[in-house]
């Protein structure tokens, strides 16, 4: 008796000392998916990305747009060499290759035409873009140009892109060289629809954009989704209406790299 009572004890004692089942994880939630209204912060790579672009002409071109802010003017360059006429624009990083070769994207009305095109990082050294090198789109407002330079690769960054449809009233930064100045920043809500200019297709944000902006980045959630090309102006009293601003969405610039690499791997 007394041994079935001591195992009975035995039994009971180890029954309350086992360690309990643990308890069932908690369920987790699903996070919320990102707010595409929601404000866009400002994110640093969009200023190094962003370069500023001077355009020389030794001949006036007979068409030239207010946007791109071509000045008739009589000069010399820092080499010396004369130019009766000298345009701002604006452009972004496409590409770095090696340790010092650039390419930079812009709208085509800027590169086409110049005998000589200058890229500086907004320090006030301009380095010498390869006239060679330029590639215009045909039926859009996108051109590329290359510019070696070891000093100017350490100190740009390259963007990186995207065509994700742009919704109205996504907020989007737009980045721009207005007059040759500082790169300026700028903010705004994507608008409906857009407009078929000449041969291509234009988005439309309401951006502030001014003369000198012309082929610089605009940006949504750190990607480059946009090329601006235009401003409305009023033909008959040349007013610019600078908070509407027209632009060359993602998709017609992944389809100008498309076109782009393959004339390059071509030797076009």
């Amino acid at each position: 008796m007394k041994t079935l009572f001591t195992l009975i004890l035995f039994v009971a004692l180890a029954v309350g000392c086992a360690t309990p089942p643990p308890p069932a994880p908690l369920p987790v939630p699903e996070p919320e998916p990102e707010n595409p209204y929601a404000h866009q912060t400002f994110q640093p790579k969009y200023l190094t990305s962003t370069v500023e672009i001077t355009t020389y002409y030794s001949t006036l071109p007979t068409k030239f747009r207010a946007s791109h802010s071509i000045t008739p003017m009589a000069g010399t360059d820092e080499t010396g060499q004369p130019y009766v006429a000298r345009g701002r624009g604006t452009g972004v990083v496409l590409g770095k290759i090696g340790a010092e070769k650039v390419w930079v994207l812009s709208a085509k009305h800027v590169l086409a035409n110049a005998d000589k095109v200058t890229i500086s990082n907004g320090d006030g050294t301009e380095y010498e873009a390869d006239i060679a090198t330029r590639y215009l789109m045909k039926d859009n407002d996108l051109g590329v140009i290359g510019v070696i330079s070891a000093d100017l690769f350490g100190k740009v960054t390259r963007a990186s892109f995207s065509d994700e449809p742009i919704l109205p009233g996504y907020m989007l930064w737009q980045i721009g060289c207005a007059l040759g100045g500082d790169k300026i920043p700028a903010y705004g809500p994507a608008h409906l629809g857009g407009r078929k200019i000449f041969s291509g297709f234009f988005a439309r944000a309401g951006v502030h954009t001014l003369p000198g902006n012309s082929g610089g980045p605009i940006f949504y959630r750190g990607h480059c989704i946009g090329i601006v090309s235009a401003i409305l102006v009023n033909r008959s009293t040349r007013q610019l209406y600078s908070h509407l601003t027209f632009y060359v969405p993602g998709d017609e610039i992944l389809k100008f790299v498309f076109e782009w690499s393959e004339a390059s791997a071509k030797g076009d």
